[in-house]
């Protein structure tokens, strides 16, 4: 049962913090952060007779501060940021050597997240969520200060961290975010005796939009009227019709028409390829009651995409529910599945949606073999002056002439196609344990691993090795997210 406590900071006063018992300072330290914007580090409790010199560790279990409802404390410590002088002249980046100029653009990256305690699902899907540029300028630009209303806390909290990132190439600690997601969704407040429970990153993924498509307004799109009425909706969300029929009884039919915004791969020996595995996944069979039996039954469902969303995000169905004698645990499958760096989606759309991508499609492949006549028609020159010259001039020539693109609708896909932006891994052998990391693209074969803090430098082939042939002490991957692959 949670307490209240009156805080003293200088000349302001907070009156009925509430302090829940069962949690750690970690948490204490992240409210009062919130409140003074006084940073953990500096924070000293005077009053308290359980804390030597005022320090209140991270992992200090605060029912062992024996709190009392009315108990007054007062803490010490500044707010923001202190003014430090710089450690050495500063050298502007156009007074480098070329070679220091390189080397700086090639390590200069992003900053990674600080694990606060089994928080690598949440730092992985974090780092993903920020590598959509729309959805990173909806955040960013969301207004308000933290209140009651749980989805707005973890909106706002959200874009603060999203700033502090963008402000910074030093590690960030997630701190308040953390301490205000675990308060939303109790889910992820989970402990075990070794603290913080593990949490599944797809689970904390559809948490996340979940909330945040109640909260992003929608993006406008030219001054005309979004269709969808979040930002969330506009990115994600597409469209499917599932056709329901009775194998006993085929005249018993439904059909029912959804929105999604995951596509699930579900793995069996046989899955080899996502896009096979996502075929597979649009056609099963369930049970449920026919009218026309009156009786349970079993059904075939099969499944078309007549509206294709903006971003996708598949989910590799590799956790299970594995019985032991010790009750069970979500074990993993860990058969490799190969996915491309582009994905192609026509085969899984309706008969209608085919149609027009076709058209599109149709334009793609003209203009491609338009260019491809070009540069073979120019590969023969000996002279390479002449060459580079009629590669030019051809070049030009050949732009010209080529079929002119549709006129392209702002945030849909019109052709099928998508391209790899990022991969959410897991390592381990089972949901409850291992380790999840991301990988984000930042350029053509240019990659960033993030793994919680450490921040890397990888090419396209090492995401490639990313399907699962390295077993459980490998990442594998587990959601890929693609974006809609533009028109050239």
């Amino acid at each position: 049962m949670s307490v209240k406590i009156n805080i003293k900071w200088g000349k302001e006063k907070f009156n009925d913090v509430e302090v829940d018992p069962s949690e750690t300072g970690l948490t204490l330290k992240s409210q009062v952060f919130a409140l003074t914007g006084v940073p953990p580090d500096r924070q000293k409790w005077m009053g308290v007779k359980a804390l030597k010199a005022g320090k209140l560790e991270d992992d200090t279990p605060l029912a062992s501060l024996n709190f009392t409802n009315g108990q007054n404390v007062m803490l010490v410590g500044t707010a923001g940021e202190l003014p430090k002088e710089p450690p050495k002249p500063v050298v502007f980046v156009e007074d480098l050597p070329e070679g220091e100029i390189n080397e700086l653009v090639e390590f200069n990256h992003p900053p990674g997240l600080a694990n606060l305690g089994n928080t690598c699902y949440l730092n992985s899907t974090l780092q993903c969520l920020k590598a959509i540029p729309e959805l990173d300028e909806a955040v960013k630009t969301y207004g308000g200060a933290v209140a009651e209303d749980t989805d707005h806390n973890v909106t706002v909290s959200l874009r603060d961290l999203f700033k502090t990132l963008d402000h910074t190439n030093q590690p960030v600690p997630p701190m308040l975010f953390v301490h205000l997601f675990r308060s939303a969704f109790p889910q992820f407040n989970q402990r075990t005796e070794r603290g913080y429970a593990q949490q599944d990153a797809e689970e904390c993924w559809s948490t996340l939009v979940r909330a945040l498509s109640q909260k992003l307004p929608a993006i406008k799109l030219g001054g005309e009227s979004p269709a969808r009425t979040n930002a969330v909706n506009q990115l994600f969300s597409g469209e499917i019709v599932s056709t329901y029929t009775c194998k006993e009884a085929p005249e018993d039919k439904l059909v029912q028409k959804d929105t999604f915004t995951k596509l699930m791969c579900h793995i069996t020996s046989q899955t080899n390829f996502l896009v096979n595995g996502l075929k597979e996944s649009l056609k099963e069979e369930i049970e449920k009651r026919s009218e026309v039996l009156g009786r349970n039954a079993v059904f075939q469902k099969e499944a078309e995409i007549t509206r294709l969303p903006y971003y996708l995000n598949v989910q590799f169905v590799r956790f299970f529910w594995k019985s032991n004698s010790d009750g069970g645990n979500k074990a993993k499958i860990l058969k490799p599945v190969e996915f491309p760096m582009v994905l192609d989606l026509f085969d899984l759309c309706a008969e209608d949606l085919k149609a027009t991508l076709k058209e599109h499609r149709n334009i793609l492949t003209e203009r491609e073999d338009l260019r491809l006549q070009n540069r073979h028609g120019i590969k023969g020159k000996e002279k390479e002056g002449e060459k580079k010259a009629e590669e030019d001039e051809g070049a030009m020539d050949i732009e010209k002439s080529l079929p002119p693109l549709w006129e392209q609708k702002p945030l849909q896909n019109e052709t099928g196609l998508y391209e790899l932006y990022a991969v959410l891994t897991h390592k381990g052998r089972d949901a409850d344990s291992g380790h999840y990391v991301a990988w984000t693209k930042q350029s053509e074969d240019n990659w960033l691993q993030y793994d919680d803090d450490v921040v890397r430098h990888y090419k396209d082939n090492d995401i490639k090795q990313l399907v699962g042939k390295g077993g459980a002490d490998w990442h594998i991957a587990y959601l890929c997210f693609y974006r809609t692959k533009k028109p050239e």
